[in-house]
């Protein structure tokens, strides 16, 4: 989802990274079906955008590495959302490494105010800042989800853990060429009920006339879980 964060002078800021983004490849404006893709089916989006609607909360497992350009760096980490008042509050927890160092980054969102700490013992630094505030809930935004993307379901199906038991989820595989990015690759759903699983892609970028690669891994390892709350920050 974000693949870098950095701290500059005073100001600390989550730099949204479009070619590691689900939500940027899932609301892309045109997605094409993979010519290798086995059975066509009708779009996971309505299901997707349904279930999130419904949620009362849900945990995302992140895991995102980029290489090229010669640049690299890996993330990892946790999104905590929680349906509070009308809309989620969010808890961001995220384990940069780039360059040979290592940065921890927390965040909360609620409503248009945003707090984020860099590093184990840095400070909280909190402000009402509406654009950043957008930003960072559109990872759960259910308008991302584009009712007009084709996607093609496989033959395949997958088991992924939600909620502590394993879940057999169905797999729709996606292309998306946008703004420069190409992305291939695979969301996982419940068919009952179009609840997101995992997502799993590669996107191909080319910055500056140098190739840029991100592989993405993201997991709804907990989804309505009546024990999942916001952490204390």
């Amino acid at each position: 989802m974000f693949t870098s964060i950095f701290a500059s002078g005073r100001t600390r800021a989550i730099r949204l990274a479009g070619s590691a983004a689900i939500i940027t490849i899932l609301a892309t404006e045109a997605i094409s079906v993979p010519a290798h893709a086995a059975v066509s089916a009708a779009s996971p989006v309505p299901g997707l955008r349904s279930a999130l609607a419904r949620a009362t909360n849900y945990q995302l497992d992140l895991s995102v590495s980029t290489g090229g350009g010669g640049t690299a760096s890996a993330t990892k980490g946790t999104i905590v959302a929680v349906h509070k008042g009308g809309a989620f509050q969010l808890y961001l927890h995220l384990t940069v490494t780039a360059a040979g160092q290592t940065q921890t980054v927390i965040a909360t969102v609620t409503g248009s105010k945003v707090c984020i700490r860099v590093s184990a013992g840095g400070t909280y630094q909190c402000q009402v800042n509406a654009s950043l505030a957008r930003q960072l809930a559109s990872v759960n935004s259910v308008s991302s989800f584009n009712s007009a993307t084709t996607f093609t379901l496989l033959a395949q199906t997958k088991s992924v853990t939600i909620n502590g038991s394993p879940r057999v989820c169905s797999a729709y595989a996606l292309a998306s060429s946008t703004r420069g990015a190409r992305t291939q690759g695979t969301i996982y759903v419940l068919p009952a009920t179009g609840q997101p699983c995992e997502f799993d892609a590669t996107t191909r970028v080319t910055v500056s006339g140098q190739s840029v690669t991100a592989t993405t891994t993201a997991v709804w390892s907990r989804f309505n879980d009546p024990s999942l709350t916001i952490p204390s920050i």
